[in-house]
């Protein structure tokens, strides 16, 4: 029996968490929960699991230990397909040769950074799978001078930070992969920190401390505006 759990997601009918043995171990099990018939389902069972998500009848989360990890994708709709507890077993649709790290997902890809090299020297880039081709696209290159990070999906549309150089330089950048070539966008860069972006259709919501500390900012895509939620 689990003696930790964390709540990672919600949507519809169902919640997505990880059970973990103990507050201090990642070693555990990914539940779904469905609110309608109170019924848990065990997807997954690992030695180390985290961030799970959810968006229609797909699940995704970060699965290895630290520094060999990679993303697993569930399909919701083949669930109990076959006899067994995990059956039938989730995809890796990260490349096995770099680790992971901040999975998301929306109604079209999902979405995380790639960590390649080694903890001092490691260089973060993004990368989506596309739900509907099942191919993945590098959104980004990996670049000594940056590191691409946090990213999140609404649509076609992929948001990140960027951060170049030093932490207090941190950018957030956006792409529309359902163009032809995707429209690219820079949304914050101001020489401070612009972190944490998410996004939902044509609205992006993000942190900055451009006022000498954090508030939230909402940047509109449509007419290229930006507003201060918080002071």
């Amino acid at each position: 029996v689990a003696e930790s759990g964390e709540l990672n997601d919600t949507y519809g009918d169902f919640i997505v968490y990880s059970s973990f043995e103990s507050q201090l171990s990642l070693t555990g099990e990914i539940k779904l929960f469905q609110i309608s018939t109170g019924q848990t389902t065990v997807l997954s069972q690992q030695t180390s699991i985290r961030e799970v998500r959810i968006h229609g009848d797909w699940v995704t989360w970060v699965d290895g230990p630290i520094g060999d990890t990679s993303i697993k994708l569930f399909d919701l709709t083949r669930l109990g397909e076959n006899p067994g507890p995990f059956n039938p077993n989730p995809i890796t649709i990260s490349d096995p040769s770099f680790a992971t790290n901040s999975v998301e997902i929306g109604e079209r890809f999902v979405v995380w950074d790639k960590v390649e090299g080694r903890a001092g020297n490691a260089q973060f880039s993004i990368v989506a799978y596309d739900l509907v081709s099942k191919t993945r696209i590098e959104v980004t290159s990996a670049n000594p001078n940056k590191a691409d990070q946090r990213p999140h999906t609404s649509g076609s549309w992929v948001v990140w930070q960027s951060t170049v150089g030093v932490p207090t330089n941190t950018k957030i950048e956006a792409v529309d992969l359902g163009q032809s070539p995707p429209l690219r966008l820079t949304i914050a860069d101001n020489g401070v920190m612009n972190i944490f972006p998410t996004i939902d259709r044509g609205l992006v919501a993000y942190n900055s401390n451009v006022t000498g500390n954090f508030d939230v900012y909402i940047y509109r895509i449509l007419t290229g505006e930006t507003f201060q939620i918080t002071t």
